[in-house]
């Protein structure tokens, strides 16, 4: 059993002043079953300030308690009994409507990575 390939299409939907919800697919090729996935996020400066990990389903997860007007980066790796994957990569803005990612910002307080 290989370790699995990065979660897909990870994104930051309905992005507030202090919150965000992150949604993803399941890697396409996962190495046998997924165990869960692994979240690190936080501020341009610090990304990996805060770890988090969640069951295998469902694939989301809501970001409360941010900062107002902060850029943020969120990564998103899948693991199963063999290892981890290499990481999932979103950032967004914190308030009105802003987002940044790979220069594109597809829909307002929507950020997506293509």
């Amino acid at each position: 059993m290989p370790i699995p390939e990065m979660p897909q299409n990870l994104r930051a939907t309905s992005v507030t002043e202090i919150s965000a919800r992150l949604m993803w697919e399941k890697p396409i090729d996962n190495g046998g079953d997924i165990v869960g996935y692994a979240i690190a996020y936080g501020p341009m400066d610090d990304p990996t300030a805060n770890t988090q990990t969640v069951n295998p389903t469902p694939t989301s997860f809501d970001l409360y308690g941010l900062q107002t007007d902060i850029q943020y980066s969120v990564y998103v790796t899948a693991y199963n009994q063999k290892g981890q994957s290499l990481p999932a990569e979103v950032e967004f803005w914190t308030s009105s409507g802003k987002c940044k990612t790979n220069g594109v910002c597809p829909y307002q307080n929507d950020a997506v990575v293509g």
